[in-house]
């Protein structure tokens, strides 16, 4: 985004996509549109304050440098997890640097690293 924006010469016309992202959280607009000063911007459809505030949030959080305390984490290495995309898996790593979780799915052949905020069961095996 931010290429495009300083190579624009006459326009540049933004645009969002809804949705979801793979790790389950809702996308929100990109952190470029906010660095804009808003008289600069004429909007087709005005963003809707709920949107905006949540990714505020979000840029605000990923934006800040964390120290997570490992031990405060709701999940440890060795804990096995429900996610509702993945199904079962077992938490192999943290990377407090990305602020993800490293996990290998019963029934994915590669690991997958997802945000540590994303929702998860944490199964008791019985």
């Amino acid at each position: 985004a931010y290429v495009a924006m300083t190579r624009a010469k006459d326009a540049l016309f933004l645009s969002d996509a809804e949705g979801f992202n793979q790790n389950g959280s809702y996308r929100v607009p990109s952190r470029f549109i906010f660095n804009i000063d808003k008289s600069l911007l004429s909007y087709t459809v005005e963003l809707d304050k709920q949107l905006v505030l949540e990714a505020e949030y979000i840029i605000n959080e990923s934006e800040e440098k964390l120290d997570f305390d490992l031990d405060k984490l709701p999940f440890q290495v060795g804990d096995r997890i429900y996610q509702k995309v993945f199904g079962n898996g077992t938490i192999i790593g943290i990377d407090t640097e990305d602020l993800v979780y490293v996990i290998r799915f019963d029934d994915i052949d590669t690991e997958r690293r997802l945000n540590i905020h994303t929702k998860f069961d944490k199964i008791t095996e019985a």
